[in-house]
C-alpha cells in the first residue's frame, strides 16, 4: 500500500520506489501483487510518466484515508498529538502486527489467536512483542483468563479495523466500475426494526444489482454497535439510540412514528370509538423485551393505572408479535409503518387510542467518517424511496446522504 501510494504521488516507479527505500524490481512486484489482489490494473504509462487508472484512483483515495486514520489514532492515543511521531511509527507497522492485535483482542487467548491466524504460539508472541517495541507502548497484558489486549490496545485495534475497512469499500467500488457485481452489503438489523421495510428496500436493490450478496446480521443494539465499530457490518438499521459515550458512530434519522395499539380486525375493541385505558387493561398483551423502547412505553402507559393487563407472551420480533395478534384477542404496541408492511395486511389494525408517548426516530447508524460507496448509496436511495412513498421522510437528511442518493 505504501509503495502504491508513493508511486501514485511521484508519478514514476523509480522515484516512488526510492521514496519507500525499495528497489524498482521490488516495487514492481509489490504493485503486481496489489493488482492481483484488487483484480484491476492500477497504473498506465505514457511519455509523461506513470498515472493512476480510474480503479487506481479509487484505491488511492481509500489508502490515503486508511493511513490518515492510522496516523490520527497513533497521534491521539500514543504520541500526545505529535503527527510527526505518529507518521514515523505508522511507517513501521506491518500487516502481521495488525492481524495479531485484532486476533488477541477478539479471542483473549494466544492459542486461539494463533489458531485463527494459522501461526504457532511463539510466532504470535514474537509479532506481539515486535509491535509493542515499534510503538514503545504496552498493547497486551496477562490476566487470569489469558493474554488479552490492554484497553489502549483494544482502542487501537478497533480504530485500525475501521481504517482497513476503507480498502474493502474500495474493492466494491472497483468491482462496480468493472461491472463485476459480486459485491456484498452487510446490514445489522435490530430485533424490533421494520424488517418488512428493510426487505422491500433490499429487493429493490437486487433488481438493480442482481448478482450482489446482501447479508443481514441480527442482534441486540450493543452487539451490532460493536460489529459496526469493528468494520464487520456496513450500517445498522433500527432505533437511533447512540450512547453519549460513543463518539465514533453517527446517526441518520429516516422516519419517526408514534406507537399505536394493534389488534386483529375482528377484535371486540376494534369497532369501539374512544377506547379507554380500562378497556386495554382488561386484555392480555404481547410484550417486547424488558430493555426495549416498546416495553418502557407499555410501562409508562399503565404506570398510574389501578389495573394492570396480563402479559403471558414476550416476543423479540415484530413478525412474532403480529402472528400472535392475528390468532388471538391479544394486543401489542406496533407502529403504523409495521402495520402497513404487515404480511397479514387486512387482518391487523390499530385501536382508536392515543398512547401520547413520543417514540425515538428510526434510521441508520454508520461510522463517523463513513463515505457511502455507490452500492451503499443506492441501497439508502432504495430505503429512502420506500419511505418517501409513505410520506414519512424527514426533510433534514445529511448533505452527504443526499448526494449519494442523487448519484
Amino acid at each position: 500500500m505504501r509503495v502504491f501510494d508513493a508511486i501514485a504521488q511521484c508519478k514514476n516507479f523509480s522515484r516512488g520506489a526510492a521514496a519507500v527505500h525499495l528497489s524498482q524490481p521490488a516495487a514492481t512486484q509489490a504493485i503486481l501483487n496489489l493488482e492481483k489482489w484488487a483484480e484491476a490494473s492500477l497504473f498506465y504509462r505514457n511519455k509523461g510518466g506513470t498515472y493512476l487508472t480510474e480503479e487506481g484512483g479509487v484505491l488511492q483515495e481509500a489508502v490515503q484515508r486508511m493511513f490518515d486514520r492510522v496516523e490520527k489514532t497513533l497521534a491521539s492515543e500514543v504520541f500526545e498529538g505529535s503527527t510527526e511521531k505518529a507518521r514515523f511509527a505508522s511507517s513501521r507497522i506491518k500487516s502481521s502486527h495488525v492481524k495479531v492485535l485484532r486476533a488477541i483482542s477478539e479471542f483473549s487467548s494466544l492459542e486461539m489467536a494463533a489458531n485463527s491466524l494459522k501461526l504457532s504460539r511463539p510466532a504470535v508472541q514474537r509479532i506481539a512483542r515486535d509491535f509493542e517495541m515499534s510503538l514503545g507502548i504496552q498493547l497486551f497484558e496477562r490476566t487470569p483468563r489469558g493474554v488479552c489486549a490492554t484497553p489502549l490496545g483494544s482502542r487501537i485495534s478497533q480504530s485500525f479495523q475501521q481504517a482497513a475497512f476503507e480498502l474493502s469499500a474500495a474493492l466494491d467500488e472497483i468491482a462496480l466500475l468493472q461491472q463485476r457485481f459480486s459485491m456484498q452489503l452487510f446490514i445489522g438489523a435490530q430485533p424490533l426494526c421494520s424488517t418488512s421495510l428493510l426487505a422491500a428496500s433490499i429487493n429493490d436493490l437486487l433488481v438493480i444489482y442482481p448478482q450482489m450478496q446482501v447479508r443481514i446480521i441480527e442482534g441486540s443494539y450493543h452487539y451490532l454497535l460493536n460489529e459496526l465499530q469493528n468494520g464487520r457490518i456496513d450500517m445498522m438499521f433500527g432505533a437511533l439510540k447512540r450512547p453519549d459515550t460513543v463518539e465514533n458512530v453517527r446517526e441518520i434519522p429516516l422516519f419517526q412514528e408514534p406507537y399505536c395499539i394493534a389488534a386483529r380486525m375482528d377484535h371486540p375493541l376494534m369497532s369501539k370509538h374512544r377506547v379507554t385505558l380500562k378497556d386495554i387493561a382488561a386484555c392480555d398483551w404481547v410484550l417486547s423485551g424488558p430493555s426495549t423502547q416498546r416495553r418502557r412505553t407499555f410501562e409508562l402507559m399503565f404506570k398510574n393505572s389501578p389495573v394492570r393487563p396480563t402479559t403471558q407472551i414476550e416476543a423479540t420480533s415484530v413478525s412474532a408479535q403480529i402472528a400472535f395478534l392475528a390468532s388471538s384477542n391479544r394486543l401489542a404496541l406496533l407502529t403504523p409503518l409495521e402495520l402497513e408492511f404487515d404480511p397479514h395486511m387486512g387482518k391487523i389494525g390499530k385501536l382508536d387510542y392515543d398512547t401520547g408517548i413520543t417514540r425515538i426516530p428510526d434510521g441508520l447508524t454508520v461510522r463517523t467518517e463513513w463515505k457511502p460507496t455507490g452500492v451503499q448509496g443506492r441501497f439508502v436511495a432504495c430505503l429512502r424511496s420506500r419511505i418517501v412513498d409513505m410520506q414519512r421522510l424527514p426533510e433534514d437528511l445529511p448533505d452527504d446522504l443526499q448526494l449519494s442518493m442523487s448519484e
